[in-house]
């Protein structure tokens, strides 16, 4: 009888002013059995800081099973996504045991073009999850984004499993849309370098999660993405807070559910000025569409009023000359 293993191989010692550390096989799979410990050792009077993109192992209430555990000089820290050290040293230590194994989810993506997938896809997605998928481009580019599959628990304001995408690389940054459901998302292009994408999933229903491909696009080429938002959220002009393009019509419908309104406040305002505005200008009307009661057009760099909406939809449409 003859006995083969493959040796794990991970693990080791960090000295340098940055890095990364992943499992082993990471974004696939990691292997049954293996322990890998890093340390990681800066000059004296320097601390460390870690982010962590992605975690994703086999559950367990108390992490018996598969773990990642954290130690800064003599304390242990409990897991979160950003922390820094209290001194110039840091242990890492990665277990699994010999059954399951996660294949992770999430990720940064720095690459032109790619695809990103819910975990598991096209079987059902499990249950309790959060990925967050970061696609971070160069200053000069920005990212267009399409779903090409649907398929999440439906509810009307998606609070159980979703996708979440935001105008930037971070979860604070403008909302451009909270999506569950069969309904494809129509396309969407960043006003900035990069998107933030956070998959959720609660403990109940799963199904076959969802697909999705991005691009760069350039920024003299860029173009605008027309959006139909709800909730509450930020809209911005192309680039802002760089000068926006020329010859460019953006148009954003924002809807509110049935008994809503729509309040429009306006943070920063600088659009070519002119007596009737008729070159650049933001264009609101009270309703859903191009033909509904115009509220107003603004230029210049007067910040317009906030404006509310009598009926439950709110257009807008910014255009350039």
């Amino acid at each position: 009888i003859l006995e083969t293993y493959q040796q794990v191989l991970c693990g080791g010692e960090l000295t340098n002013t940055y890095g990364d550390i992943k499992s082993p096989g990471y974004p696939g799979n990691y292997p049954p059995n293996p322990d890998c410990y890093w340390t990681v050792n800066v000059n004296p009077g320097l601390l460390i800081t870690f982010a962590f993109v992605t975690l994703s192992l086999e559950h367990h209430d108390n992490c018996n099973f598969d773990y990642l555990e954290v130690k800064l000089v003599a304390s242990w820290f409990h897991f979160k996504v950003v922390f820094c050290t209290t001194g110039p040293s840091a242990w890492i230590h990665f277990h699994s045991d010999f059954s399951i194994t996660d294949p992770g989810c999430g990720g940064v993506f720095t690459d032109t073009e790619g695809i990103i997938i819910s975990p598991n896809w096209p079987n059902n997605y499990a249950h309790n999850r959060q990925c967050i998928y970061i696609i971070r481009m160069p200053r000069s580019e920005l990212v267009a984004l399409n779903f090409t599959h649907m398929d999440l628990e439906t509810h009307s304001g998606c609070l159980f499993d979703f996708v979440e995408v935001r105008d930037g690389t971070g979860e604070t940054d403008p909302l451009i849309g909270k999506y569950c459901g069969t309904t494809l998302p129509a396309p969407i292009l960043s006003t900035t370098n990069g998107l933030w994408i956070c998959f959720k999933s609660d403990s109940s229903v799963s199904h076959a999660g969802f697909r999705a491909m991005y691009e760069i696009v350039e920024c003299e080429n860029t173009f605008c993405v027309n959006r139909t938002l709800s909730g509450t959220g930020q809209i911005r002009t192309p680039l802002h807070p760089d000068p926006y393009p020329h010859n460019k019509v953006c148009e954003w419908v924002i809807n509110q559910p049935e008994g809503y309104v729509v309040t429009l406040n306006f943070l920063t305002f600088d659009v070519e000025g002119s007596s009737t505005c008729a070159f650049d200008h933001v264009e609101v009307r009270d309703g859903p569409s191009a033909d509904s009661p115009l509220i107003g057009r603004y230029c210049g760099i007067n910040m317009p009023p906030m404006l509310e909406s009598i009926q439950r939809s709110m257009f807008i449409r910014f255009k350039t000359d």
